[in-house]
């Protein structure tokens, strides 16, 4: 539901798929801010930030470091570049940044952002579509 408001979707729209009128939830929440592993957006207009947060599983202490696989055209930074857990069940947040400097003419570009302790690697796509730098 989210995911199609924030895409523009209509009261009679959303009728159609869930059988009630429904309503969008206001503010609107940006598709690329969901928390979903994966990471795109679409006409992407300058500079922006987007975040995210995990939670850990593991059992014992642990970090993870970031790196980036820059889109074609996309600087991408990642802060904190690192992810210090200390127990299971924390959470934490992430922002991760994206610095245009090449049109991508009405394509996606795509990279990656992969988290690494040693032992484990989480790798989250990333797909945007640059329309200014």
């Amino acid at each position: 539901m989210n995911f199609l408001c924030s895409n523009g979707a209509s009261p009679a729209q959303l009728k159609n798929l869930t059988g009630d009128l429904t309503q969008c939830q206001k503010p609107l929440t940006a598709s690329y801010n969901f928390n979903y592993p994966s990471i795109g957006v679409s006409n992407l207009n300058g500079s922006l930030s987007v975040y995210r947060t995990v939670t850990y599983y593991g059992g014992e202490p642990t970090v993870y470091s970031a790196s980036i696989e820059n889109p074609s055209g996309v600087k991408v930074t990642v802060t904190p570049a690192e992810l210090k857990f200390y127990k299971t069940g924390e959470k934490i947040t992430f922002r991760i940044d994206f610095f245009p400097f090449k049109k991508s003419n009405g394509n996606f570009v795509f990279g990656s952002l992969t988290w690494n302790n040693g032992k484990q690697r989480v790798r989250s796509p990333i797909g945007v579509n640059v329309l200014s730098t």
